[in-house]
């Protein structure tokens, strides 16, 4: 299925355009809204650090899209990759687009720890566990 790579500065566009699909997507959620300018200049920033993924189907259409940081715990030096986001278009969301998007993120990230948090409604530790990640905590958000 498809192609599975790291963003060049072409992908900046398609990624922005689908990265605002996924805020309208998870828009009851009541998360903060877009700042156009931070958005662009963040995927940017990460996509020039090699920290951008892309997938595309076979007739070249940006299906999703994971972005990372590299990063440091205020205890030690050793750095550890941190997940951003991670979205796939509703209709090609599958385990086998998630693994290899996983997989990828392995290769990059060789012997690094990696940390893959998320802000959602959906129900997916099953689909982490499968993947090879354990639990380690929960996001909460005060109301």
């Amino acid at each position: 299925m498809g192609r599975f790579y790291q963003a060049t500065e072409k992908d900046l566009d398609d990624v922005y355009d689908l990265l605002v699909k996924y805020k309208r997507e998870i828009v009851d959620l009541d998360l903060a809204p877009i700042d156009e300018d931070r958005l662009y200049k963040s995927i940017s920033t990460i996509q020039k650090r090699n920290s951008l993924l892309c997938v595309r189907s076979d007739d070249d259409e940006l299906i999703g899209t994971l972005g990372f940081v590299h990063s440091k715990h205020f205890w030690t030096e050793d750095v550890q990759i941190n997940v951003l986001w991670c979205y796939v278009k509703k209709e090609f969301r599958s385990f086998e687009v998630f693994k290899k998007l996983t997989d990828l993120l392995k290769k990059i990230a060789k012997d690094k720890p990696i940390m893959f948090g998320y802000i959602t409604k959906l129900e997916l530790d099953n689909l982490m566990l499968k993947v090879g990640y354990e639990e380690m905590g929960k996001n909460w958000r005060y109301k």
